[in-house]
């Protein structure tokens, strides 16, 4: 009996979770994140399908890492994940 409790009370957590998610995503989607100018991009490794690249910035970017990122130009669009900010003087 307790762990059919359990099960119910775990599912109507994951429900409530789907569905907060589901109104989330939209509205995170739609106010989008802040942009920042990146340059001096070097291409510094490959593997496995994988790049990896450095860039400069004018500023502190404030994101945590490991962050997913959409890194886009003029013509392309891509997503990646952030490794590392380091602010250099």
């Amino acid at each position: 009996m307790i762990a059919r409790q359990y099960v119910q009370k775990f599912e109507q957590l994951r429900r409530e979770m789907a569905s907060a998610l589901d109104e989330e995503i939209p509205a995170a989607d739609r106010e989008g994140g802040s942009t920042y100018v990146l340059f001096n991009g070097r291409h510094l490794s490959q593997y496995g399908g994988r790049h990896l690249y450095m860039f400069s910035v004018d500023e502190d970017l404030g994101i945590p890492d490991g962050s997913q990122v959409i890194l886009k130009s003029d013509s392309d669009e891509v997503k990646g994940q952030l490794l590392a900010a380091c602010v250099h003087n």
